[in-house]
């Protein structure tokens, strides 16, 4: 059976977590082209100094995509009818979004069923 409510919540959990990393890799992008600290209290060793901004801004929207794609996928009229929809939406519901998930395994959000 298809639990449709929690692969959507999964779904937001991983786009709330990609736009707070795409804000950190803004701010990363910003300090590095202009020289300029816009938050005093970002600590250095936090996601966007570990990688460059753009490859971080790169990987975000890459998954983003994904997501949003998944999202389409359950949204439209079709899903639930068409074999070819459920079967995308298995391969997402076991293997894709838990494995965008799993990064974030530690956030306080993340919910133990969504591990693998």
């Amino acid at each position: 059976m298809i639990d449709l409510p929690n692969y959507l919540s999964l779904a937001g959990f991983l786009l709330t977590r990609y736009d707070e990393d795409e804000a950190m890799a803004r701010e990363a992008a910003f300090r590095q082209y202009t020289g300029v600290d816009p938050a005093e209290d970002v600590d250095p060793t936090t996601f966007a100094a570990h990688f460059t901004a753009s490859l971080a801004l790169t990987d975000i929207n890459a998954k983003r995509q994904i997501v949003d794609r998944y999202r389409e996928l359950v949204t439209d009229p079709d899903f639930g009818v068409d074999p070819e929809y459920r079967s995308a939406f298995y391969e997402y519901e076991r293997h894709v979004l838990p494995s965008l998930a799993a990064p974030y395994a530690d956030h306080p959000e993340f919910e133990a069923k969504w591990r693998h």
